[in-house]
This record gives C-alpha cells, structure tokens and sequence, in this order.
C-alpha cells in the first residue's frame, strides 16, 4: 500500500511510520510513496530526509493557491497520482482537506482524544488535552483521553474512528497548574498516537477495515 503522508509541524508521527516501513512492523506491507508539508518551518521535512530521496518531499502551501481549495486540492492530487499514491495519512496536518481530494482519494487522520466531544475546527494538539482534562475537572467523568485514528471526512473530524487507544488520566494530572498538566498529557499520549496509527496501517493494508464508531 502506497502512502502519502501529510504534515505541518514537527513530524513525530510521520517519523515513527517512516521508521516503520523501513524497519518494522510495516516493512514490506506499506511504502511511503511521498512526503507532504504545508509549512517551509515544518519539522517533518528534515525527518524526510532521513527516509526518503529529495524528489518524494514536498512543501504544498495553501497561501500559494490564493487561499482556493479546489485549487490547492488540484495541486494534492497530482502529487498523489505522480506517485502512484493508494491512500493519505494526515499527521499533525493543518490544513482543511479539499472536497476534491476526497472525491478520489481515501485518507487517515490523527486526532489526540475523542473527536466528537473534543473535535471540531480548531481543536488540535494541546488545545484538545486542555479541553479534555478540563472537563474531567469539571465534571469528575471519564478520567481518560484516547488516541484516534480516524477517516478524513469533509468536515473537520467527522470521520468514522478506525482506530482507538484509551490513556488513563492521573490524579497528578488534575491538581495544579492546568498548563503542566496538559503538558505531560500531551507527552504521555503521543507514543500512543504513534501506535495507533501504525497498527490502523497495518490492518489497512491487509485489507481490514475496522470501524470503532
């Protein structure tokens, strides 16, 4: 299965899939055909360059295409059919996704917690751990977060969940500074994130398609 990966920031994610396509568990089962960022600044760029030749990475700035998502969309695409791409995987992707990509493309999304209560337009990286710990202090329920994977649908986080891996909350976690505690949430759930993502791949690329929600 040929994927194309999608970033805009540090690229951990993205590392840990290159990594194991090389060397583990998706050796031989998942290829990555190209590298995408949206940002010149993007880590993920560097760490494609530890995986990958020059010419399978890729800087796609919306701001080049006027802010036009067809456009910008267009521009996807022939990257994708340059390389002979089957699906995508947005990780730590920012941008809104073309209705014209998903026309012919199928794609992964991350997402750090549930997205139905803890999803939406703006809600990503630590703004998500901010809101779920601050519900659990509100409320005193569910005193857990997950990491998702999940489809990539037309509105931001309204895919099926693929994939989900519950990560306990501590008691430490919810007394103190809010800033702290979101913090090492976001530490503790990123190797989990990982995790979850590769095994989604995995089960992709044998043909299972698993729907949590």
């Amino acid at each position: 299965m040929r994927l194309a990966i999608l970033a805009s920031g540090n690229g951990t994610t993205a590392e840990a899939i290159m990594f194991a396509c090389r060397e583990g568990c998706l050796k031989g089962k998942v290829e990555v055909a190209c590298v995408i960022a949206s940002d010149p600044c993007a880590g993920v760029i560097a760490k494609a360059h530890e995986f990958l030749p020059t010419s399978q990475i890729y800087l796609i700035e919306l701001r080049k295409y006027y802010f036009l998502q067809e456009k910008f969309g267009r521009a996807l695409i022939a990257t994708f059919k340059k390389h002979n791409v089957d699906m995508f995987g947005q990780y730590g992707w920012m941008p809104h996704t073309p209705w014209n990509v998903l026309q012919e493309f199928s794609g992964i999304n991350q997402h750090p917690g549930d997205p139905v209560r803890f999803g939406g337009k703006g809600m990503f990286g630590k703004r998500v751990h901010c809101a779920r710990l601050h519900f659990v202090l509100c409320t005193g329920h569910h005193i857990y977060t997950e990491a998702v994977a999940q489809e990539v649908a037309a509105q931001y986080d309204a895919g099926d969940v693929l994939c989900a891996e519950q990560v306990p909350i501590f008691d430490e976690e919810l007394v103190g500074s809010l800033e702290k505690a979101t913090a090492s949430l976001q530490k503790r759930v990123l190797p989990v994130e990982h995790r979850v993502q590769i095994q989604t791949l995995e089960m992709l690329s044998q043909g299972q398609r698993p729907v949590v929600s």
